[in-house]
């Protein structure tokens, strides 16, 4: 009886211990996803996830976080970035020739 009881025990433990690195590597995984998207500003341009843009091909800055570029295609900032406004503005000064 006592052998029922420990290998109960023992699978619980086991159970709850899967659950809990379930939701740990859960929360790392997003912690590195979410890592991807910081902008990084530099002399030249910005580079946000693997695209890097020049400030000369930027063509025009939304609001929304749309940056359209002088090729005719577009780059979308999510609006989840911590300080968009103020990166917007920066972006468009620095495209435009305004440091």
């Amino acid at each position: 009886m006592m052998v029922v009881y420990y290998i109960r025990d023992s699978a619980l433990f086991f159970l709850l211990a899967t659950a809990f690195l379930l939701v740990y590597l859960v929360t790392m995984i997003s912690l590195v996803r979410q890592r991807r998207g910081v902008v990084q500003l530099f002399e030249h341009g910005i580079e946000y996830k693997k695209r890097r843009l020049a400030w000369d091909e930027i063509g025009a800055v939304a609001d929304d976080g749309r940056i359209t570029l002088t090729s005719g295609k577009s780059v979308r900032l999510p609006q989840t970035l911590d300080r968009l406004p103020e990166l917007l503005d920066l972006i468009r000064a620095s495209a435009a020739g305004k440091p």
